[in-house]
């Protein structure tokens, strides 16, 4: 079974304006639909991949040749708060210019597609002749090979301008896509140009355009806030944030997950649709006919009943823009009233237009959930109506991979490059960069990694400084290191600006960093010194530090993983932000470095990611990528890297042919879980089951001096055998758990799994990991899980080594094997 998502599955989507409110949840949300996404922005941020103008064209070929995007999504844009601080002929610049330069280069990749005429074979060039084309267009197959599939211009419905708003006492204006667009300032008639130029691509190059014009979906207050003409018509401006936000989605306004959904939609559907404008807002309960969208009349009576909701529209449109508010929003959600009353809300006094989605709905497929009747029962409930990614403040999340730089010398580019593509097609953000002070290979590691994540893109690195594998950094050696990494373009930077800096341990060095901090005051710190703990740690160097990293992944003993550390650290640092360790597994047998004992890892690695779901840490470090040591990596195992083994004296190699890559497998829907505030997607795309299991009974042959907990931390020491179960443990993504059965074969011999030690947070029945264990109970011989439904298989995984009962030179290897 493969350990990775294939690539193939995975198509690259441009984002531009990817450092914005909705750049950002886009480059967020992607990854867990089944896209690759790379970002532009001219603002460097954390879901910024490459910085740059879309109005560039130069820097937009550079990003085409290297990241070949199959779709494109443009939501770059100048936007009516600009319009204030920004001149008109920045607005062209930016939407037409800026849309014009993206079309060009994507119809310039679809020149060799050779199946859209003599325009397509030319290319999309406003105002230019064929001739003038052609050195252009040949220099665009020179660097891009892969066509453009698709392309999603986010709009506004900011396009329809005076056509928004009736006179008072008329009915609220119905706005679909059949309104003809009287923009009244220079964002609606910039976009609407550059609507123009998206049709007029598809003309010419039969490029699939979809044009989304996307109603309000800002935490923002309303800029009707900053009218100073003193007019309240509508009762908008003495309304307050939430209370006017709510009322918003019955008419005016989605929440950004859902117009996150339609530009997935769009991106699906752009094939089928060729060419549509959409109009994308939470439905509005006040046009009844929703509910029978694209249905066929059938029959008279069915026709009638049409007939009969569409008077019923009309009456609502006219009681809403005849004052009668209150009125109209209780009838079509019943309870709102006794709601806002028990708030202290109050009801507009007019709405002016009611935005019509159904076509979205009816052709692109798209079905928002964030609806105004969800809201209202979340307010009645005291419960956050919005998601997270509405607020006005979230915190980028990011996954990182701690690399024992130290085992990397023999490693050359394309080893680092091949390892982060590994991780990126895992959805990690990047690697820490372990690196010891007295490491002679430091510097060659270091410039490889660098120029690696450059070839590669889109991947970030930050270092760890360890105190304790060989002494403590001096502050010149870490000012040093800082002043020649720290603005690298890859290097990790805290909200887009500020290089992210760690340490392994190294709390006796505290006030150290004062004077590093002097040197590189632009530096954001997070240490781990788990050694201090939570609190001490905090305040060490007078708060040096501006968040902490914990290295407490393991259990302590024969008991489950909590979370008491992680709330400890929560509190003790309080609006600092926490970086949350995950760990698989650990086993360590290294004599040379008095290095022997384990952790119990059985069912760790899934019960973690579903707490660290919970806890939505701010950022999330794996503890590792290649500690080979210490038995928890999760990336590839490299002849080249193992020779720690006898440098530490290790009685065995209990590393070769242990694989631990399928615990990689889950890892795109852990991380796309965790970044969407916890919540799992209503569909997993890939049914799948992981194993993992010891290749020898407990006791089986001699411990090897290995205990379980560790007296230096303060743990007390037990036998091995008291702790580690001799059992096959498997974890199955699945989209729900009925009629699910689990079969584990050792040695041929066939047990069925009677319980499950895990389901998804969200309960039995919903989509996530389930996870269970079947004992060895003295069998021996090859292993295989089984997954089935309904009594057909939906998943298999073999192990590559198989149960035995005897061991290398009669000392018990406690790492596992993963399949």
């Amino acid at each position: 079974m493969s350990s990775t998502p294939d690539p193939q599955y995975n198509p690259t989507v441009l984002v531009t304006g990817s450092s914005g409110h909705l750049g950002k949840a886009l480059m967020l949300a992607l990854p867990s639909h089944g896209y690759t996404p790379v970002g532009i922005d001219i603002l460097p941020s954390s879901t910024t991949t490459v910085v740059g103008s879309v109005a560039d064209k130069e820097f937009v070929k550079e990003v085409f040749g290297k990241f070949r995007p199959e779709h494109v999504i443009h939501s770059a844009a100048l936007h009516k708060p600009h319009v204030c601080s920004h001149e008109m002929r920045e607005f062209v610049r930016v939407n037409v210019e800026g849309t014009a330069v993206l079309l060009e280069v994507v119809a310039g990749t679809r020149g060799e597609e050779g199946d859209g005429g003599a325009e397509e074979e030319e290319g999309f060039e406003p105002g230019q002749s064929r001739g003038q084309g052609e050195q252009q267009q040949e220099e665009q197959r020179d660097t891009r090979r892969v066509p453009v599939l698709t392309f999603t211009y986010i709009s506004t419905t900011s396009t329809f301008g005076h056509a928004l708003a009736p006179p008072p006492g008329h009915p609220a204006t119905l706005i679909s896509e059949s309104v003809v667009p009287q923009p009244k300032n220079i964002y609606g008639v910039t976009k609407t140009a550059a609507e123009n130029l998206c049709k007029l691509a598809h003309d010419q190059t039969g490029l699939p355009v979809v044009v989304l014009r996307v109603a309000r979906f800002f935490p923002e207050e309303d800029d009707a806030k900053n009218d100073q003409t003193g007019k309240d018509g509508d009762g908008r401006v003495s309304m307050q944030g939430d209370n006017l936000k709510v009322l918003e989605l019955a008419y005016r306004r989605a929440d950004i997950a859902d117009v996150v959904g339609a530009c997935v939609c769009a991106v699906r559907r752009a094939g089928e649709v060729g060419w549509g404008r959409y109009v994308v807002s939470a439905p509005s309960p006040f046009l009844r006919m929703s509910r029978v969208a694209g249905e066929d009349d059938g029959g008279g009576g069915e026709a009638d009943g049409k007939g009969a909701r569409q008077e019923e529209e009309k009456e609502i449109l006219a009681a809403l823009g005849s004052g009668e508010v209150a009125e109209a929003y209780e009838r079509v959600v019943p309870g709102i009233r006794d709601v806002f009353a028990r708030k202290g809300w109050r009801f507009l006094k007019r709405v002016d237009r009611v935005y019509d989605s159904r076509r979205a709905e009816r052709e692109l497929g798209w079905r928002a959930e964030y609806t105004i009747a969800r809201a209202v029962e979340k307010v009645a409930r005291g419960e956050e109506w919005r998601t997270l990614a509405s607020m006005p403040v979230q915190a980028l999340k990011e996954v990182f991979a701690h690399v024992i730089t130290g085992n990397m010398p023999l490693m050359d580019v394309s080893d680092w490059e091949a390892d982060m593509r590994l991780a990126k097609e895992s959805l990690i953000d990047g690697f820490v960069l372990n690196i010891a002070s007295q490491d002679p290979s430091n510097s060659k590691s270091i410039e490889r990694a660098f120029e690696a994540a450059d070839n590669v893109g889109n991947f970030k690195l930050f270092f760890s400084f360890d105190y304790e594998a060989q002494g403590p950094w001096s502050a010149d050696q870490v000012i040093d290191l800082l002043t020649t990494y720290a603005q690298h373009e890859a290097y990790f930077k805290h909200e887009g600006t500020h290089p992210l800096v760690s340490t392994f341990e190294g709390a006796g060095n505290a006030d150290d960093w004062n004077i590093i901090k002097q040197s590189i005051p632009h530096i954001f710190f997070m240490p781990e010194w788990s050694s201090a703990g939570p609190f001490e740690a905090a305040n060490l160097g007078g708060s040096v530090a501006d968040g902490l990293f914990s290295w407490g992944a393991w259990p302590e003993g024969k008991n489950d993983m909590t979370t008491d550390l992680d709330q400890a650290y929560r509190s003790a640092l309080g609006n600092k932000p926490y970086m949350m360790p995950v760990s698989p597994w650990f086993f360590t047998n290294l004599p040379g470095w008095n290095k022997n004992w384990l952790w119990r890892g059985d069912g760790l690695w899934d019960l973690r990611w579903n707490q660290v779901a919970a806890i939505q840490p701010e950022y999330v470090q794996i503890l590792t990528w290649n500690d080979y040591g210490e038995s928890h990596y999760i990336g590839p195992v490299h002849e080249k890297q193992l020779e720690l083994f006898n440098y530490g004296r290790a009685p065995i190699n209990y590393v070769k042919d242990m694989p631990h890559d399928a615990w990689r497998k889950f890892l795109p829907f852990y991380i796309s879980v965790y970044k969407n505030a916890g919540q799992a997607p209503a569909q997993v795309p890939n049914e799948d089951v992981v194993m993992y299991y010891r290749t020898t009974a407990a006791k089986a042959c001699r411990s090897g001096g290995t205990v379980a907990n560790k007296a230096g931390h303060g743990q007390t020491e037990m036998p091995p055998e008291e702790v580690v179960e001799d059992s096959v443990f498997w974890a199955a993504l699945l989209n729900h758990d009925a009629g699910l059965s689990v079969k584990v074969s050792i040695g041929g011999q066939e047990t069925w799994a009677k319980s499950m030690s895990l389901v998804p947070p969200a309960g039995p029945g919903k989509p996530g990991v389930y996870a269970g264990s079947v004992p060895f109970e003295g069998r021996t011989g090859e292993v295989v899980v089984t997954v089935m439904r309904g009594g057909e298989t939906i998943a298999t995984a073999k192990g590559s080594r198989e149960i035995v009962d005897g061991c290398d030179i009669g000392v018990q290897n406690w790492n596992a094997v993963v399949a």
